[in-house]
């Protein structure tokens, strides 16, 4: 029963940690998007968007897709962002083709 207990109390932790780290993470996209949107509002973009949390953008990868004019070309990229590094080598692993910023808490 003893090692039973500790194996329910080390899953209590994991998910309270997780959850923590949710939170985190939806914060920092959160700041992203106030940091998309001042460009934005200064003409450095066309236009951005923000993926919806688990939607199927947000499960390949991306959490937002930003469009600029570059030489008179409308170019857009997706990217991912995160707030480990531990973090972005998962998505490097499950997403090669999608960028990832780390950017901490």
């Amino acid at each position: 029963e003893r090692g039973y207990n500790s194996m329910r109390g080390h899953r209590a932790y994991l998910d309270r940690r997780a959850m923590r780290r949710s939170e985190l993470g939806r914060a920092t996209e959160d700041r992203v998007e106030k940091l998309l949107q001042k460009k934005l509002e200064s003409g450095e973009l066309v236009s951005y968007e923000r993926y919806a949390p688990n939607s199927t953008d947000d499960a390949g990868g991306k959490d937002f897709c930003v469009t600029k004019e570059i030489g008179g070309e409308i170019t857009s990229a997706s990217f991912g962002v995160t707030i480990s590094g531990k973090c972005q080598q998962d998505h490097r692993l499950k997403h090669p083709d999608i960028p990832c910023i780390i950017i901490p808490p």
